[in-house]
């Protein structure tokens, strides 16, 4: 009877290790649960061209303290229509897919808009810093990202089966309406026939202002819906 309870390989103590449950603490919890901060940034458009945005923001502050004073056009054009409008981008890439049920973007398409946002800043800076105005490479690379974006909104809107888009197309409205202005600006700016900077201002606000709008009033739909 004692041999049955201390020895062999059905010893009671061997039966009582082998019920023992290991009960992973906090730390390791944690340690399985963290990602690289860049995979959480790129994991969404909103999250990685948000970045884009707030990288460009930061480059023309930087840019505003040593600037010329005849660069303030294209200072308050690169503003309207390039830094600003990039988290805007972010926002509505991410979340039409599920307004409108249809399949999201994969990361290398709004990777590649990150890196055209980036990249037009760096030829913009560039080119100011030199004392030069932007040219058709800076105007070029800017193009190239409302027609991406733009170009990814539209196919969201073809491939959906929502019969009731009135904000997403209105979203998408206003987004065309905003390039077609970039693209009026950016022409009579290289001619240099567009004097005053209240035209970039209005410019700006003529379609940044119904975007801001349009994706408010969806987020509060969207928040009334959670029970």
């Amino acid at each position: 009877m004692i041999d049955e309870y201390h020895g062999g390989s059905n010893s009671y103590p061997a039966i009582l290790s082998s019920m023992c449950i290991t009960i992973p603490s906090s730390a390791n919890v944690g340690h399985s649960r963290s990602i690289p901060a860049w995979v959480w940034l790129t994991e969404t458009p909103v999250r990685l061209l948000t970045a884009a945005g707030l990288i460009s923001l930061m480059l023309w502050s930087l840019q505003l303290l040593i600037m010329q004073s005849q660069s303030w056009n294209w200072m308050i054009f690169n503003l309207v229509f390039a830094v600003l409008p990039a988290s805007a981008f972010g926002v509505v890439l991410s979340y039409m897919p599920l307004w409108l049920k249809v399949t999201p973007l994969r990361y290398v398409n709004y990777g590649m808009l990150f890196i055209l946002i980036l990249a037009s800043q760096l030829v913009f800076h560039l080119s100011i810093y030199f004392g030069e105005s932007p040219g058709l490479f800076y105007i070029s690379l800017l193009l190239i990202v409302w027609a991406v974006c733009l170009k990814f909104v539209k196919n969201f809107l073809a491939s959906s089966f929502q019969r009731h888009r009135l904000f997403e197309q209105g979203v998408f409205s206003t987004l065309l309406m905003g390039g077609a202005l970039g693209v009026l600006l950016a022409v009579l700016s290289l001619s240099e026939r567009l004097e005053g900077q209240h035209y970039y201002w209005l410019a700006g606000l003529s379609y940044l202002l119904p975007l801001v709008i349009f994706l408010l009033i969806r987020a509060i739909r969207d928040t009334q819906r959670i029970p």
